[in-house]
């Protein structure tokens, strides 16, 4: 029997749930049934709530649960019994999922919230995968509804944001809602939407089913060479103007990796103008951000390199710090005042075994520098 075929006995198995109950939605079962399948019987490893090792995957279109179900049945999470007592009172199987039934990840009702929940765990994937090295991937399959709703697509943004390469979002585009075509409330290119929060875009034929197979083995590619280079990475936030928030994120790189054998210096921020025209508030932020920075993830890391015996500080100052700069006092001040700071720190440590430089750069094309013209470049 062809894959296709069982997945269509599947969608089958589904419809007659929905049928038995008398309520449902029937066009999200047949939607997204192909990739459903594709997703659980060629990549998804599944396993008990309790195992670490196991994929997730989060319903967010919770209404298409019919489909999962037939799904979940066909590999013995629980019978297919159940499925003839889907949306009955003291049956199992809800009308959307609920974290009690085997094979759920997350409750899903209202559109949106699933994103989010899916997001959530794959921000703790990244952080068990670097301080334990448990690995896996969060699946998380949406609707067109979905991505009206402002929750999920700020979930998305974040996920972009924290470049979490093992999220893989299932899109089943269909261009219809319970309410009616989605062009009736929507002119969104989604695609450009993705790319724009840092998503890889992969786009095939929703039914095809090789097809569906070979854009997510290409989805999980990157991660994969990531792997093969015996690397590993953490995302780590903070504002370097902020001693607190400075020394909580050296304190969770230690947890993670237990040493940090090199840190570059290299926050920066600039504005061009005049000094007299300059805010007080301006001034200081780039004198804190390009300075005090510097000093104080110099300060919170130098502890752990002393107790390693080693290390590597490197500063990115400018070749305004050498020269000055018109228009740029403050920010040749900050980046001189940090030459100044290499040379102290390398003669404070240089004898524990920690050396520190300072690279002095000319004009890189940064956004930093996007707004400058032909001339001042």
């Amino acid at each position: 029997m062809k894959d296709i075929d069982i997945s269509n006995e599947l969608k089958i198995l589904g419809l007659e749930a929905i049928s038995n109950a008398g309520s449902g939605h029937s066009g999200s079962v047949m939607s997204a049934g192909d990739i459903l399948f594709t997703l659980y019987t060629r990549h998804l490893i599944s396993g008990l709530k309790d195992e670490p090792l196991r994929d997730r995957f989060v319903l967010s279109n919770g209404h298409a649960c019919a489909g999962l179900y037939a799904i979940l049945a066909s590999l013995n999470f629980f019978s297919l019994d159940e499925l003839k007592h889907f949306r009955s009172f003291g049956g199992l199987l809800t009308g959307h999922p609920e974290i009690d039934i085997p094979g759920i990840d997350s409750a899903t009702g209202p559109l949106g919230p699933g994103v989010a929940n899916a997001v959530g765990m794959a921000i703790a994937e990244t952080i068990m995968n670097a301080r334990f090295h448990l690995s896996h991937y969060t699946y998380c399959m949406v609707g067109d509804g979905c991505l009206e709703e402002g929750v999920g697509l700020e979930a998305l943004s974040i996920a972009g944001l924290y470049k979490l390469n093992k999220f893989i979002l299932l899109y089943d585009k269909n261009d219809v809602t319970l309410d009616g075509n989605l062009n009736k409330s929507s002119i969104d290119d989604m695609k450009l939407k993705f790319k724009s929060m840092g998503f890889n875009v992969l786009e095939c034929d929703g039914h095809n089913i090789e097809k569906i197979d070979k854009a997510i083995d290409k989805a999980k590619s990157l991660y994969e060479e990531i792997v093969s280079l015996n690397a590993n990475a953490i995302l780590l936030k903070a504002d370097v103007q902020n001693p607190k928030e400075v020394k909580h994120m050296v304190e969770e790189t230690i947890a993670c990796f237990g040493h940090i054998d090199i840190l570059i210096n290299n926050a920066g921020i600039c504005q061009n103008n005049l000094l007299i025209d300059e805010s007080d508030e301006l001034t200081a932020q780039i004198i804190n951000v390009n300075l005090l920075g510097s000093i104080y993830t110099s300060k919170y890391v130098i502890p752990f390199m002393l107790k390693n015996g080693k290390g590597k500080i490197i500063n990115i100052s400018s070749i305004w710090g050498q020269h000055g700069a018109s228009l740029e006092s403050t920010y040749s001040s900050s980046k001189a005042g940090l030459i100044a700071f290499t040379k102290s720190l390398a003669k404070e440590y240089g004898y524990n075994n920690i050396l520190v430089n300072c690279i002095c750069p000319g004009l890189i094309d940064t956004d930093m520098n996007k707004n400058l013209s032909k001339n001042e470049r």
